[in-house]
């Protein structure tokens, strides 16, 4: 037999074992991506001080890239989880594929507008000459995989919200 769904009650006086159970998820994955970032440096490290310092130069456009997407899919999650508390399912729907449907345009105009302007922007941040190369082809890499991630760094927030709901 199925185990009926468990409700969330944030006035149980267990509230501890509560927020253990919202935040460990959380915990886990930051410390996955910290991981990640890590080993990245570990690998490009061992291609020399240049690959290193284009990793460095292009970790600001990754961040806030990431908050970008990180922003979208919370807003949406928040979006969704009021409407299946309400027992709205179409409108959570409509939520989430709108959430999806503008991740994709944001993702290419975003990449679009980037590239072009990446020189100037790896130059603000203090780019020499001898990294600015190196750093161009790191960081237009990344941006052609920005979309995709933004697509699911968007599903992403939205499952793990309903997830805990």
């Amino acid at each position: 037999m199925p185990k009926k769904k468990q409700h969330v009650d944030l006035s149980d006086q267990n509230l501890l074992s509560l927020i253990l159970r919202l935040a460990i998820p959380s915990v886990v994955g930051l410390s996955i991506h910290a991981l990640q970032q890590v080993v990245n440096a570990i690998f490009v490290g061992a291609l020399g001080a240049q690959a290193i310092a284009a990793v460095s130069m292009t970790l600001p456009i990754v961040v806030l890239l990431a908050a970008a997407g990180q922003g979208i899919g919370v807003g949406a999650a928040s979006f969704i989880s009021r409407h299946l508390g309400a027992r709205e399912y179409l409108e959570a729907s409509r939520g989430a594929s709108t959430a999806l449907a503008l991740a994709a345009p944001i993702g290419v105009t975003v990449t679009l507008t980037l590239l072009p302007n990446l020189p100037g922007i790896f130059a603000t941040l203090g780019a020499t000459p001898t990294i600015m190369p190196v750093a161009l082809d790191y960081a237009g890499t990344v941006l052609l995989g920005y979309t995709p991630m933004l697509l699911n760094t968007v599903s992403g927030c939205k499952s793990r919200r309903l997830y805990t709901i």
